[in-house]
This record gives C-alpha cells, sequence and structure tokens, in this order.
C-alpha cells in the first residue's frame, strides 16, 4: 500500500485518472465573439505539480503548452489541482468548479485532466482495496466523468477523452508488491473481466473509463521501465523527467506561452448575513462578492474558517454561484450554547481576493 497520501502538502496526489478533452476548432459564443480555448485541469498534487522543480516542469503545465502549440486552440488553463484530495472530495467539493468553468460561454473548453483515486486507500477507510463493497470509489469515478461528459455535451467542438492509470510510487521498496496488487489486482494485470480480488484500481479506471468513451493511458509501464529515475526525492511524486514523461504520453510537452499580464481584477463583498446559531444545529454565512468594474456577480472559489471560542471547526460546506451569493455552512457542536463564534468567508476569482469576518453567539 502506498506509505502515504499523494500531496498532502500544497497541491494535490498521483496521477490516477486524467481525462483529457480535445477540439480542434475554436468556438464562437452567442454575441458572435471567437471563444478562447480552455484547458481545465483537477485532482491532486501530480496536477498540481508536486515533484516537479518548478511549476513550469509539471506535467500539466508541460501538457497545456504542448496544446497551446499544436493548433488546438487552447489559450488558457484553469489547475485546480488540490493536495491529497480523495475521489470524494473531488466529487463534492472540485467537479461543481469544473463544470461551471467548461459552462462558461466565454470560453470554449478543450481538454480537461482529471487524476484522482490513490489517496482513497490511506484516507477512505472504507476502501483497504479499490473494490471493496463498501468503497466510493468506482461511483464517485463513473459520477464525476458522467457529470464532465454531460457538461461537454453542450460545449461547442468536438472532444477525445483519455484517463490516466496509475504508475507504483513504491517500485524498488519493500511495498512495490503490495502497491502493485493495489493497482492491477489479484491478477496483476488490467482488464475488464476480473472480478472481485482481481479488481485493481488501474483496472477500474481502465474500465470506467472505457464505459463512458475514453480511451486509456497507461503509464505504469513507462514508469517501470525507468524504475527510481521517475521518481521524486519523496519517492511518491514524479520527478522532473517523470512529469516529462506523464505529459508525452497524453499526446507531448512543451514550455508553456507565457499570457501577456491582465488588469488586475477588483473584488468586492457584502457585509456578511449569518443565519441564526444555535447548539446543535448548522449555521449559515454569506456573502455577496462582485466584480467591482462591472457590478456583477462572481462566482470563485470558497474558502471557510471559524473558531468557536477560539478553537478551529471545520466548515461542513462551501458554496458560490453566478449571483455571486458565497456561503460557508458550519455545524454548531451539541455543547456550543452561549459561546463565541467567529469566522470568515474568502472568495478568490482570477487571481483576486476578497474577505470578510463576522461574530456571533450561539444559543
Amino acid at each position: 500500500m502506498p506509505k502515504a497520501p499523494f500531496g498532502r502538502r500544497v497541491c494535490a496526489g498521483l496521477a490516477a485518472a486524467a481525462l483529457v478533452l480535445l477540439a480542434t476548432v475554436g468556438g464562437v459564443g452567442a454575441s458572435g465573439a471567437q471563444q478562447r480555448g480552455l484547458y481545465v485541469a483537477v485532482g491532486d498534487s501530480i496536477t498540481a505539480g508536486l515533484g516537479a522543480s518548478s511549476v513550469y516542469k509539471s506535467w500539466v503545465e508541460l501538457y497545456y503548452g504542448y496544446l497551446q502549440s499544436n493548433g488546438s486552440g487552447v489559450a488558457d488553463l484553469v489547475n485546480l489541482g488540490r493536495a491529497g484530495d480523495t475521489s470524494t472530495d473531488l466529487r463534492s467539493q472540485k467537479l461543481g468548479r469544473a463544470v461551471a468553468d467548461i459552462d462558461d460561454t466565454s470560453s470554449d473548453t478543450k481538454a480537461v485532466t482529471i487524476d484522482i483515486g490513490i489517496n482513497d486507500f490511506p484516507l477512505d477507510p472504507n476502501c483497504p482495496t479499490a473494490n471493496a463493497p463498501a468503497c466510493p470509489l468506482t461511483a464517485n469515478l463513473r459520477a464525476t466523468l458522467s457529470a464532465l461528459n454531460t457538461a461537454l455535451a453542450n460545449d461547442p467542438g468536438d472532444e477525445t477523452v483519455q484517463v490516466m492509470e496509475y504508475y507504483n510510487p513504491d517500485i524498488g521498496t519493500s511495498n512495490e508488491s503490495a502497491t502493485r496488487q493495489l493497482l492491477l489486482g489479484s491478477d496483476g494485470k488490467v482488464d475488464c473481466s476480473g472480478a472481485g480480488a482481481a479488481q485493481g484500481l488501474n483496472d477500474l479506471i481502465h474500465c470506467i473509463g472505457i464505459e463512458l468513451g475514453a480511451r486509456p493511458i497507461d503509464v505504469l509501464a513507462i514508469f517501470d521501465a525507468a524504475g527510481e529515475a521517475f521518481l521524486a526525492a519523496d519517492h511518491v511524486h514524479p520527478s522532473d523527467a517523470g512529469h516529462l514523461a506523464i505529459a508525452k504520453a497524453f499526446g507531448g510537452a512543451a514550455t508553456p506561452t507565457t499570457p501577456p499580464p491582465a488588469s488586475p481584477l477588483t473584488l468586492r463583498a457584502s457585509k456578511p448575513k449569518l443565519s441564526r446559531a444555535a447548539a446543535g444545529k448548522p449555521v449559515t454565512a454569506w456573502m455577496l462578492v462582485t466584480n467591482a468594474g462591472t457590478g456583477k456577480g462572481v462566482k470563485g472559489r470558497i474558502a471557510c474558517q471559524g473558531k468557536l471560542s477560539g478553537r478551529s471547526l471545520r466548515a461542513r460546506s462551501h458554496s458560490s454561484s453566478s449571483s455571486g451569493r458565497s456561503a460557508c455552512t458550519w455545524q454548531m457542536p451539541a455543547a456550543a450554547r452561549n459561546k463565541q463564534f467567529k469566522g470568515s468567508i474568502t472568495s478568490r476569482f482570477q487571481g483576486s481576493k476578497v474577505s470578510r469576518s463576522f461574530s456571533t453567539k450561539v444559543k
């Protein structure tokens, strides 16, 4: 079994399922304006580039550079990679943002990549193996791919879908055989006829990908051939050479062209409004976030912070809508009565952010 969650640091875990959708012709929006080609990357630390010596040597950036240069029309990249995410985290917290980016009529999504799944083993107690009855991995992969397919069906252009199977991060260690069995199942191979213990993580990625119209990409053999040379010093994430190999497996690698600097965007936020804070009940705080230049609502990435009598309290959920409504919800413990609850909501959009704080007494 992998010795630790992939990327419990800054970005997001190993490449488990990478879904890529390519279009060859730029779209035109309802207004007649040319839409900019978009590449959306979703995943854990591999997507965010952990292991690479610089962000520009990560496989997502290299693949982005390739898409910029191969005539696909890709001009912009949105990287939603986050450290340590499981398939449940992606489905519940990142999928909505990815779908929103695809649905944005100002862009024509041409590529989407996903790497997810290996963190389910150490972080989800229901997943001692990929095929464990209570493990949500299979359902999460199907739901994620299906939601992306639905969004892409309404997006202009043709798409090609690729799903990436995992490499073995424990190659050359005492855990090599155990991790290989997690990836390939008890039969030691990827196929769609096996069942039970014969189904590993790569079997699920491969077969669910085909089921939903994707073409699997095998990087396991590539990393096996290179050995530890493709692994970074942490022996978990790819080295520069490993990131380059992954990008090439998807189609190619090139240094991305730096876009011209954009004018800084200024965000405005209203004073937070709160629902009644009661012990044992959920409390929601929300604010309206707008583009200061246009006055229009902004659907951003939301971060929530909360403290109950000075102790951190993790938000239960958060959301953002195109109207600009940005909300966070916390569950008040039963023993919270008469305690002070303080928190903040932060919205990030196109490199800018705005935060608002609040304080209330729990009844």
